[in-house]
């Protein structure tokens, strides 16, 4: 700013702890009595990014699950006809060859099925209704989903943990932020299932309590690899995943959610493991 010699407008970054924001940063210069003055002006734009992002997001999840599924449908049902169709008496000169054309139609079918099952989930996205909004007590919320996973934590040897520092009333629709929780708790039990390490216990930490802001936030930690530095700007975007199995759908799906809420949610960088922050606005 102090350098600036021409009038210009810029977009930065901005962090204050867990607090991530996007400014806009405009320069004007003029000459006002004799005398060089600058107006500086500041404004977030993060708000308004984000709800950019996520019609983009919405618009090509539409497109790509009608055309999608305009072919898979056809597929399938043509796949799942031809085995049906093939009589047993059917005679080859090999008949290894008669298993390898039941083995590809049936193949056929259940590929296309379990696609059709993943567009189904990719609809999730673009069609999330709006919350109904009603208070709730996100503690008490917290500790049935944490008793609901406690069962599993103790089959693959991981301490599951509830900090409660806040019972703040906050206006959620239960249903849908229950999935955030239960999405985020899933993939950090799929993260130290994975992880062999015989240094320390494997842990998760659910906590809630409140920003700086005053905002009440529920974080779900983990002392696993944590995600890596070029993956952390990809972890919300619809359809991206690292596992092998993954819909990518989880995180982009209960991100959306907390912004229909009025909030966030966002991955915090730590020493060791991974760390989402649900904050409520």
């Amino acid at each position: 700013v102090q350098d600036a010699k021409q009038n210009s407008r810029n977009t930065v970054p901005w962090q204050n702890g867990e607090q991530h924001d996007t400014l806009s940063v405009q320069i004007s210069i003029a000459e006002i009595q004799g005398k060089v003055r600058k107006v500086i002006s500041l404004q977030s734009i993060h708000d308004q990014l984000q709800l950019k992002e996520q019609q983009a997001y919405k618009r090509l999840t539409k497109v790509l699950t009608h055309e999608i599924a305009n072919s898979i449908t056809p597929l399938s049902s043509l796949a799942q006809t031809c085995t049906a169709l093939l009589p047993n008496e059917l005679s080859f000169d090999d008949q290894e060859d008669k298993q390898d054309l039941q083995l590809a139609l049936t193949t056929l079918a259940s590929r296309t099925e379990h696609l059709g099952e993943f567009i189904a989930q990719f609809k999730k996205v673009s069609s999330l209704p709006a919350p109904h909004l009603q208070p709730h007590i996100l503690a008490d919320l917290a500790k049935q989903v944490v008793a609901l996973h406690s069962q599993q934590a103790k089959q693959l040897n991981i301490t599951l943990n509830l900090s409660v520092q806040s019972q703040q009333l906050v206006m959620i629709d239960r249903g849908q932020v229950e999935q955030v929780i239960i999405n985020l708790l899933t993939n950090a039990l799929d993260v130290l299932k994975q992880l062999n390490t015989s240094k320390s216990a494997k842990c998760i930490e659910v906590s809630i309590a409140q920003n700086a802001n005053q905002q009440l936030y529920l974080e779900v930690s983990d002392n696993g690899t944590g995600i890596s530095d070029h993956v952390i700007e990809m972890i919300f975007v619809p359809f991206f995943t690292t596992k092998q199995q993954g819909s990518g759908i989880g995180l982009s799906l209960s991100r959306q959610i907390m912004l229909n809420h009025g909030g966030d949610l966002v991955y915090i960088k730590r020493q060791q493991g991974a760390c989402f922050r649900c904050v409520f606005g």
